[in-house]
């Protein structure tokens, strides 16, 4: 469930219809995606794919390094069009299973369903 992997695999081109991104923090990353972003910008827009992204507002990687991955590639998205949303959960870390306690932890899955039944009507 990150997004560099879910838009990479979307594009090359399987058949995702959403991107839950937890966590993103992997700002070494943000070049090589900023580049699929760019070559594949309508074959994203067509396709519709939801994209939600989660951070933690006490991310040790976002407060101890500085890691800003999440805010670029949400500004880069919406400044190419795309639709998508950053969910900053607060009194949570970078661990995973704080996420997966997040008081609506399953709001992450329901948001997946709901892509999925869009695309099967």
């Amino acid at each position: 469930m990150v997004i560099l992997g879910g838009l990479r695999l979307h594009l090359n081109p399987n058949k995702f219809t959403s991107i839950v991104s937890l966590s993103y923090v992997s700002d070494y990353t943000i070049n090589g995606l900023k580049e699929s972003v760019t070559k594949n910008r309508e074959s994203i827009i067509n396709s519709s794919i939801g994209i939600q992204m989660y951070i933690g507002n006490e991310d040790r990687f976002v407060l101890e390094a500085d890691r800003r991955g999440s805010w670029i590639i949400n500004s880069y998205l919406k400044e190419n069009g795309i639709v998508n949303e950053l969910i900053t959960i607060e009194d949570t870390s970078h661990d995973l299973s704080e996420l997966f306690e997040y008081t609506n932890g399953l709001s992450y899955f329901a948001f997946c369903s709901k892509m999925w039944k869009k695309v099967k009507k």
